[in-house]
């Protein structure tokens, strides 16, 4: 689900055989070698009540917020890291630093979350100690990545959404009443909500909670708060993770790709540097094409070897988004 929702966004037949066969092979060898118990077994759920459903929608709306932050500071941290007057190779330092101390005095804030989500899962905690290892977790994550050594994505955001929901939950148990019996709900809730905030994949989500917990008592709660967060969560402007992190990578910023296509045209000024100049040497911006040239009324697709002439009217093509950024290159040729 996570290949045909996050990676392809799309559902063709020969997509979900492959990636289905893959997944099933991949899980019998898990089974063998590990056996049938999942890695995180939350157990099964109550029915959570009908007349408690409008804490799901603001636990949504809360748990899109903090995935839309946790995108924003993530894409952040290693611009901030550019700052520190050290070689780039030494960032992974300061996350080891931190690690020894922490590693010592506190090992179970370690890892990628799930004793953390065991064990708040199995018990009422504090609000404040909740709080104060939500803020660590959050922070320690983000260090780590900017660093360039990321610890992972997906279990981490687990873990911080778990600990979302048991705020919640107490929040919830302390000013609304409401049986404290559902506080894990709020937590297995959470967990699916951050996630879909985070990757923008509501049914992985569903699908990985429901293989969780083993049950499906769950699924109208739980679609609530995925769709409450994915709506959020797209109205703050968030993108999914994984294809920022891949824009990221490969140095393209898709959030001047505003999906519509513009056409326009330049006229060629005599002894301008586009007056003689040959199509080849024409250096446009990314994501703009030259598509035609007009000369004295006849239109013709130029090529690498075509000269522009004074007077020659040239079509371009771009997104919306570099229109003004092509505009200014060519002002400066003509």
């Amino acid at each position: 689900m996570f290949i045909l929702e996050e990676v392809h966004h799309k559902f063709s037949g020969v997509l979900l055989l492959t990636a289905f066969s893959a997944s099933i092979t991949a899980n019998f060898v898990a089974y063998t070698i590990f056996g049938v118990q999942p890695a995180l077994d939350l157990g099964s759920l109550l029915q959570f009540p009908l007349e408690h459903y409008a804490h799901l929608v603001i636990m949504g709306i809360i748990v899109a917020v903090m995935g839309w932050a946790y995108q924003e500071v993530l894409m952040y941290m290693p611009n901030l890291y550019k700052k520190i007057p050290i070689p780039p190779y030494l960032y992974g330092f300061l996350p080891f630093i931190l690690v020894i101390p922490i590693g010592i005095f506190l090992p179970e804030m370690l890892g990628g979350g799930t004793g953390i989500i065991s064990l708040i899962s199995s018990g009422r905690i504090s609000t404040l100690l909740l709080v104060g290892i939500f803020l660590f977790r959050f922070g320690y994550s983000h260090i780590s990545y900017g660093s360039g050594l990321p610890g992972g994505i997906f279990i981490p955001v687990l873990s911080l959404g778990a600990l979302l929901g048991a705020i919640y939950g107490n929040g919830a148990i302390w000013i609304t009443g409401i049986e404290d019996i559902f506080i894990r709900s709020f937590i297995v809730y959470a967990m699916g909500g951050l996630l879909t905030a985070v990757t923008k994949a509501p049914l992985t989500a569903v699908m990985l909670i429901t293989e969780m917990t083993g049950t499906v008592t769950h699924l109208m709660p739980l679609a609530v708060v995925c769709l409450t967060a994915y709506v959020v969560a797209d109205f703050l402007g968030s993108d999914p993770v994984y294809e920022e992190l891949l824009q990221k990578k490969i140095h393209q910023i898709p959030k001047v790709f505003e999906g519509e296509v513009i056409e326009f045209e330049v006229s060629v000024e005599p002894d301008s540097d586009l007056d003689g100049m040959m199509a080849r040497y024409l250096r446009l911006p990314y994501g703009s094409k030259l598509v035609k040239v007009r000369r004295h009324n006849n239109e013709f697709i130029p090529h690498q070897d075509t000269v522009f002439w004074s007077g020659d009217e040239l079509f371009f093509t771009a997104d919306s988004g570099f229109v003004s950024e092509v505009k200014k290159q060519l002002d400066k040729l003509n």
